[in-house]
């Protein structure tokens, strides 16, 4: 994506639409509320610490270059605002995972120890039609469901209750379980690592 592009949500339409419709002249843009995709966008990058990086037009304009994509190929788009709407969520995803794997990422334990905010933001990251709050935890809550109980229950403990590595170890030594705090730190990682994938699974089943 070109990241010279650049341009205020309220001036988008009258800065891009004309090569929008140029480039994609088959797309009937109409009825898309430009600006609620970007608002979208850029809370998906505030919230993924991507802003600084990307803006959301350029996550639009990539939303509008895949729609293009799959009307190509024949795939149907029954809601054309909803399904701009879950594309911007994949595509700030992605520039996600791009940036983790460039930079720094969660499976180092110097930054997985410091990131107690990555589900909240991977609950946003999982939103569908609506940006309420609660309706983003019961996603997030879907995705861990699907995981084994001992992976859920340890990122429970660590991520909801707050627990350290050590307080975790302490708490399952009481069980009459011995188990290190290193250990279960790479157990959390792991599992981290897992809760991602079906995250994002989500997202991409979702008509793209």
């Amino acid at each position: 994506m070109n990241k010279k592009l650049a341009a205020k949500p309220q001036t988008f339409a009258t800065k891009y639409l004309a090569r929008i419709q140029k480039d994609y002249p088959q797309l009937e843009l109409s009825t898309v509320d430009w600006e609620k995709l970007l608002t979208n966008a850029r809370i998906r990058l505030w919230q993924l610490e991507l802003s600084k990086d990307y803006t959301d037009e350029d996550v639009v304009l990539e939303a509008v270059h895949r729609l293009n994509a799959n009307i190509e190929k024949g795939k149907p788009i029954h809601n054309l605002q909803g399904w701009l709407r879950k594309t911007t969520v994949f595509v700030v995803s992605e520039l996600s995972r791009k940036s983790k794997d460039k930079n720094t990422s969660f499976r180092d334990p110097a930054d997985f120890e410091t990131s107690t905010t990555l589900l909240k933001a991977m609950a946003g990251a999982c939103a569908e039609s609506s940006t309420d709050e609660d309706d983003r935890h019961l996603q997030l809550h879907k995705a861990l469901s699907k995981l084994a109980i001992e992976k859920q229950q340890l990122l429970k403990l660590r991520f909801f209750k707050d627990m350290s590595w050590q307080q975790i170890s302490d708490y399952y030594a009481a069980q009459g379980k011995t188990v290190q705090s290193t250990t279960l730190r790479k157990r959390g990682e792991r599992a981290l690592e897992e809760l991602r994938q079906l995250v994002l699974q989500m997202v991409q089943s979702q008509d793209f």
